[in-house]
């Protein structure tokens, strides 16, 4: 009897939880593994943009930059340390964001004349975060950060480098 009384206990007592459920991260910190969500990554404006029922459809060339960023972004989030996973559940921290593009955004340079206007070509916006496997924002993407250093390259690259060092600074201060 005794042994049955066991037996059921045994059977009937749920399983111990695994790693990654006890393991919930609330940190940048403590995540060592990333995914980065492509489809979040959309865009919030696109100055080329077409609004069809309540969507934004932005150009070509803004959809040709959106995939050469994440090609970048990934690549630089594997040089910042982090091991980059093709699944989401296999991921400590997720990765997601929007783009904005404006094309024909123009700065003053000149304080004492605002007539002379330089073009820097277009504007990028990025906003981004880090959730855990809960869904909870661990990390938000801020401003102070160190700036970086690159060669002439296409903005794309530039941005998603920029994001990369930005995750890996707060990462590194154990934020």
């Amino acid at each position: 009897m005794r042994k049955l009384a066991v037996l059921l206990l045994f059977l009937l007592t749920p399983a111990p939880a695994t790693y990654a459920q006890i393991s919930v991260k609330y940190r940048l910190a403590d995540v060592r593994s990333v995914y980065v969500d492509e489809r979040s990554f959309n865009f919030a404006y696109s100055s080329c943009a077409t609004l069809v029922g309540g969507m934004t459809l932005p150009c070509t060339k803004h959809s040709i930059q959106r995939d050469e960023f994440l090609i970048a972004l990934k690549r630089w989030i594997g040089k910042s340390g982090f091991t980059l996973v093709q699944d989401e559940d296999d991921a400590e921290g997720i990765l997601q964001g929007t783009l904005s593009i404006d094309d024909h955004a123009k700065v003053y340079r000149d304080k004492d004349s605002p007539s002379i206007i330089k073009d820097e070509g277009p504007q990028w916006t990025v906003a981004a975060w880090i959730l855990n496997a809960d869904g909870k924002r661990i990390w938000n993407l801020g401003y102070g950060y160190p700036g970086i250093s690159h060669k002439w390259s296409e903005k794309p690259k530039i941005e998603a480098k920029k994001l990369a060092l930005a995750v890996e600074h707060d990462f590194r201060k154990k934020r």
